[in-house]
């Protein structure tokens, strides 16, 4: 019972294995260790950092362009070899042989295939901060719906999020209100009244959306996606 317990104990840990924007096709990971989910107890271990490269370490075929990618931290159980690869899958790349393998972060290409630069923090649970510039990450610009309307942020938020680092704006007065939410007529979760900005974390809804409306016409709302957290299984 106590063996039991302590694997279950033990079956999401991570610590360190941060990951860091080197240039437009490579990214660097941090030593750490992290537990294997669904095996016995098994756990990778990396040393000393390793820089992986989209060109060389995908998985299988081409990179594309405006895609996320996921990044699987792998160990050969025959070889002890530790490495990383960039897939397009969540949770099946396509790796041959003796490997176990847990998924450790997420980047995400532009329509020119560079990965938008970031800062990550956190260990189970990482926060990823953008550092690019507003254009690239405004998913509203001038938004003047006064009924809730649907804002798509899955360019900016990956499939492993519900949860982004936003800028509401409103840069109209005259006894406006503008409301952010998700998928829920009555929770107006954030709101700005008159002219002005507020940056909040802020849920989305299973397909990376938010909703947003002002309470009368006249409005002009942007909405810029600053950051996301996921929370590694």
């Amino acid at each position: 019972m106590t063996e039991r317990f302590g694997k279950i104990l033990l079956c999401g840990l991570l610590c360190g294995l941060e990951l860091e924007y080197i240039s437009a096709y490579q990214i660097n990971i941090n030593p750490g260790f992290c537990v294997v989910p669904e095996t016995d107890g098994e756990f990778i271990k990396l040393e000393n950092p390793i820089t992986i490269n989209i060109t060389q370490d995908l998985d299988t075929g081409s990179e594309e362009a405006s895609t996320w990618y996921h990044i699987h931290l792998c160990r050969d159980l025959d070889t002890e070899e530790v490495f990383a690869k960039f897939s397009k899958s969540i949770d099946s790349p396509s790796i041959s042989g003796n490997i176990i393998t847990r998924r450790i972060g997420v980047v995400r290409n532009d329509a020119s295939s560079n990965f938008l630069k970031f800062y990550m923090q956190g260990d189970k649970f990482r926060k990823y901060y953008y550092r690019e510039d507003l254009g690239i990450l405004r998913v509203l610009s001038g938004g003047s719906a006064t009924v809730w309307s649907a804002i798509d942020c899955s360019s900016l938020i990956p499939p492993t999020s519900e949860l982004g680092y936003f800028e509401f704006t409103q840069i109209n007065g005259g006894g406006l209100t503008t409301w952010l939410s998700v998928n829920d007529l009555e929770t107006k979760t954030r709101f700005i009244k008159a002219a002005g900005s507020i940056c909040t974390w802020h849920e989305t809804d299973n397909q990376q959306k938010v909703e947003y409306m002002h309470n009368i016409s006249g409005g002009a709302a942007y909405l810029d996606v600053l950051g996301f957290e996921e929370i590694l299984q």
